[in-house]
């Protein structure tokens, strides 16, 4: 009989911990919002936290978290966890426009946004009461719809990182950042905005090998100040393929390098369908010991595929004579396929995970600085401390039960 009680009692003390996990994430929709307190299944049961919203939900499928009023991003927001499915942000569910409502807003005084899956914002305002607000994609699908309206309290660029919406579409140091080499693809899609700024890849990343291809879309209505096609803030990176397409009403400011050296590429293709491109600068001279280096060198040159409408644009020759080659999209020349990235055999040589100081990138545009340092905040899940903590009492004590009947 002491036997028998002292195995159930040793399976009620493991139970706890096998259903840490077992109730948790349900739902596919989550309501957020200042001062939240609930379950976020309602607008009155909102959540009140990032990391609560997407503890809510079954993040192996398409879920959305419905900001259904102000809702301020305090810190720096790192879920830390990847997911296969996708999160989608929008202020408007199942017919109620809450930011007409309720004049709902996503609110960031200056912050960073860590995705470990694939990210929407669709139909939500983006109030920046700082200078930027920094998503970092680690090779996580991104997308900004055409209904995406950041506001802007400070005068910002969308030229440099740290002035504006920014993507990075790689990793950045000191930010969860991928053991490099680093084969993953990129994709960005940007619909809708103003003032955005665009990083293909990584940032004060040194000796980083990064084959995946980077694919990058502007359209709709959006206007990007700056698309970095290479890696920013360091240098000796070697990525590789870039295809960007520029389609719709978009206008691009600049498509241009990164800013340190040995900033390599296999390629970088641009589609113009439509909209309007200020200006492509495939390299750079820059002073590293009293001489003067191109920052970028691609092995397959820069290719523009134009459309028939967008050499109508007044700027259109001087941006084609930027290119390495151009051809009309469908015309029998129009056969161009980037060659596949070649990995080099002494790959393993340089690959560290050293941090690194970003380079001064002091340029007439702008300049690429940014704190590199840790985030905090929002990102802990106490709930699952709280039931760990709790498991391991109970554990403890009918351990001690255990030994007592024993005893007797």
């Amino acid at each position: 009989m002491k036997r028998l009680l002292s195995i159930l009692i040793c399976l009620i003390m493991i139970f706890p911990l096998f259903t840490i996990d077992v109730n948790a994430g349900k739902a596919t929709v989550v309501y957020l919002r200042n001062n939240g307190n609930g379950d976020g299944s309602s607008y009155a049961k909102a959540v009140g936290s990032l990391s609560d919203a997407y503890d809510a939900l079954d993040l192996s499928k398409d879920c959305t978290i419905v900001v259904c009023n102000d809702f301020n991003q305090t810190a720096g927001f790192t879920y830390g966890k990847p997911y296969t499915g996708s999160v989608t942000f929008t202020s408007v569910y199942n017919g109620v426009d809450y930011k007409t409502k309720y004049g709902a807003e996503y609110i960031s005084p200056q912050q960073r946004f860590v995705c470990y899956g694939e990210t929407i914002f669709d139909d939500i305002d983006l109030r920046v009461t700082g200078n930027y607000f920094f998503i970092i994609a680690n090779c996580n699908p991104i997308t900004l719809t055409e209904n995406f309206n950041p506001k802007y309290l400070k005068k910002v660029s969308g030229n440099v990182i740290d002035s504006g919406v920014s993507i990075l579409g790689g990793y950045q140091n000191g930010q969860d950042m991928y053991p490099l080499e680093c084969y993953n693809d990129i994709k960005i899609t940007v619909m809708g905005g103003k003032n955005i700024c665009i990083v293909a890849y990584n940032r004060a990343v040194k000796y980083g090998y990064h084959f995946g291809t980077a694919n990058i879309t502007v359209g709709g209505t959006a206007h990007v100040g700056t698309i970095r096609f290479a890696s920013i803030d360091a240098d000796d990176l070697i990525c590789g393929n870039v295809d960007i397409t520029i389609k719709d009403s978009a206008k691009v400011d600049y498509i241009r390098t990164g800013n340190g050296q040995n900033l390599d590429l296999d390629s970088v293709l641009v589609n113009w369908q439509g909209g309007k491109i200020g200006q492509f600068i495939k390299t750079e001279n820059r002073e590293i010991d009293g001489v003067s280096v191109k920052t970028t060198e691609i092995t397959d040159g820069s290719w523009l595929r134009y459309s028939s409408d967008v050499r109508k644009e007044s700027n259109f020759k001087s941006i084609m004579e930027s290119f390495d080659n151009a051809v009309l999209i469908g015309s029998p020349d129009d056969t161009y396929v980037p060659t596949k990235t070649e990995i080099p055999a002494d790959i393993g040589s340089k690959v560290t995970d050293e941090p690194v100081t970003p380079a001064d990138t002091t340029e007439a545009i702008g300049e690429d600085t940014y704190d590199i340092s840790p985030i905090d905040g929002d990102a802990t899940d106490w709930e699952s401390v709280i039931i760990i903590a709790a498991s391991a009492l109970i554990a403890a004590s009918l351990i001690i039960i255990v030994i007592i009947l024993r005893k007797k």
